[in-house]
């Protein structure tokens, strides 16, 4: 007599599970967390401040921390704050003069703080997306996740090879703009740019590793 054994769960644990995205003129913005969102899921907000040399912070919203930021004068600002579904609670992200956020959920993470890396970079020309240093080790699940903010308030024209999950925000045509993509790998981080017009640029890449 033959053992019926139980079928194995046909999706993947490290997913993205939701995303939402926003933003204000005004020099602060609400958090939309998406409504898929599971407790414990890691929730990544990644900010922009179109106004250059400014900082991003998360206030006093309880059990919400700033992860990274790339602030260099004359170019725009770009952040991650990060947080747990579940004991995070309403996030107001804070900057100056015009705001954009995207926010993913993700589960699947290992819940390792020391885990959760991060690298930005600001220039005005070429578009690297910057390499997390130390990158993860060979055989490793992890999500890479980058975003992007321009000068010129323009959509980079070509994205990071391999990246997809693109999204979008812009206040308007004169206030912050946000792009984001992101990927699921193992081993070394892909060598990818984006590419875009005229204008200084800020990037901000974050790493977060699978159980």
């Amino acid at each position: 007599m033959s053992r019926l054994l139980p079928s194995r769960p046909t999706w993947k644990a490290f997913v993205v599970t939701g995303r939402t995205f926003g933003g204000s003129a005004t020099g602060t913005a609400t958090v939309t967390i998406p409504s898929t969102a599971e407790p414990g899921n890691l929730l990544l907000v990644v900010g922009v401040s179109q106004v250059s040399n400014s900082t991003l912070s998360v206030d006093s919203s309880p059990n919400w921390a700033m992860l990274a930021q790339a602030v260099v004068a004359n170019r725009p600002t770009i952040g991650c704050a990060w947080g747990v579904a579940g004991s995070a609670g309403a996030l107001t992200l804070s900057g100056s003069t015009s705001l954009a956020w995207s926010c993913t959920s993700l589960r699947g993470w290992n819940g390792v703080t020391a885990d959760l890396k991060a690298a930005g970079a600001n220039n005005y020309g070429a578009v690297p997306v910057t390499a997390l240093d130390p990158g993860y080790p060979a055989g490793v699940e992890w999500l890479c996740f980058t975003g992007f903010v321009n000068s010129a308030r323009s959509t980079p024209s070509v994205l990071p090879s391999g990246f997809g999950n693109q999204q979008s925000y812009h206040v308007n045509t004169t206030r912050a703009s946000i792009d984001t993509v992101d990927r699921i790998r193992t081993g070394a981080q892909p060598s990818a740019n984006w590419q875009s017009g005229d204008g200084y640029w800020s990037t901000l890449t974050i790493g977060a590793r699978a159980a």
